[in-house]
């Protein structure tokens, strides 16, 4: 009896010690659990605390977001800002590279453009800071692999435009190459390969969208571009045309007044034999005269016509320097902006 009661106890001992064990281990999940996705809960409870503007929440719907990217959209704290507020969050670093926004210290700025007719471009912005701060969230490993499908995405765009954005990155922010490209690539190229679009797709519903904002806005420098580069190629043609016409005319004018005065130095001096050999000449300056009034008319018509699509030509230009301005926080050049 002695010895089946002491099994007893031992035995019930031992189902405290498993039990405790047991409990231990639960413990240490659940803190290694809570330690692993400390940002993610940190996120969560910093975008129950945000309270968007409206111009925020907008955003927010217009770029149709995941739960995830959207947790992570107001856990960043999003703002749209004036030139002096932002200059103090994302410090212009170069003239022809417009800084549209940033993320830092862990908030997304997006400058506040009110030009109409750059509508799509605060939501690329804003979509472009916010797989920023997601990228900033991505373990190290995920990185490493996204970095590679995106070096080799690059390589195969052979963008000469993309690759001097580029440039800037590296000359501006050394090492963070990838990084730019994670959102570069996320917002303004389409098909981008199954790997990355499923990856792009954690935080976008419909990524087409984003893209077609960036089109939406970028093609209206490029149209206007395309117009001032083509009025400025023919009316380069029509100055050299009016040029060598003048040219033409000059000579032309100066040959026939020494004709003239030779016709007259002639008729004075009684050379002509015959009424008829006088008004045959005389016939002939007249119908050269003539016809060198004319080209003197078209000249000036060409000129007309010249200095009206010089008109044109200088209002695109203002147009396209009112686009620039409307980025600028610094004198505006031409081109198109990034972000």
């Amino acid at each position: 009896m002695f010895n089946q009661n002491n099994s007893l106890i031992k035995s019930e001992k031992q189902r405290g010690w498993v039990a405790r064990l047991v409990v231990l281990l639960v413990i240490l999940a659940l803190g290694a659990a809570i330690y692993l996705n400390l940002t993610t809960i940190s996120d969560q409870v910093r975008a129950w605390m945000f309270h968007p503007s409206s111009a925020v929440a907008s955003l927010d719907s217009q770029l149709d977001l995941t739960p995830t990217a959207q947790r992570i959209f107001y856990a960043s704290t999003p703002s749209i800002e004036g030139a002096s507020t932002l200059d103090k969050t994302c410090p212009q670093l170069e003239v022809g590279n417009p800084i549209l926004g940033c993320y830092a210290g862990g908030a997304i700025h997006i400058y506040n453009i009110t030009n109409q007719q750059l509508a799509g471009i605060q939501q690329v912005t804003a979509a472009h800071e916010l797989l920023h701060a997601i990228w900033e969230r991505l373990p190290q490993s995920e990185r490493n692999s996204l970095g590679t499908l995106l070096m080799a995405e690059y390589k195969k765009l052979n963008d000469p435009e993309l690759e001097s954005r580029m440039d800037y990155y590296q000359r501006e922010e050394p090492g963070e190459m990838t990084n730019e490209l994670h959102s570069i690539l996320g917002t303004e190229y389409p098909n981008l390969g199954s790997e990355l679009e499923s990856h792009y797709a954690k935080y976008f519903k419909n990524r087409a969208k984003i893209v077609s904002y960036n089109s939406q806005y970028k093609s209206v420098f490029n149209n206007l571009n395309s117009q001032v580069s083509s009025m400025q190629a023919d009316l380069n043609q029509e100055l050299t045309n009016i040029n060598t016409a003048e040219v033409q005319y000059q000579k032309d004018l100066a040959t026939l007044t020494s004709d003239i005065n030779d016709f007259n130095r002639r008729a004075n001096n009684g050379y002509f034999t015959s009424e008829s050999q006088f008004q045959s000449e005389r016939a002939s300056l007249v119908k050269r005269s003539n016809q060198l009034d004319a080209e003197a008319a078209n000249i000036n018509a060409q000129v007309d016509d010249y200095n009206s699509k010089l008109t044109t030509y200088n209002q695109l230009l203002n147009k396209l320097k009112g686009l620039n301005d409307s980025l600028q926080r610094i004198p505006s050049v031409e081109g198109a902006p990034s972000v």
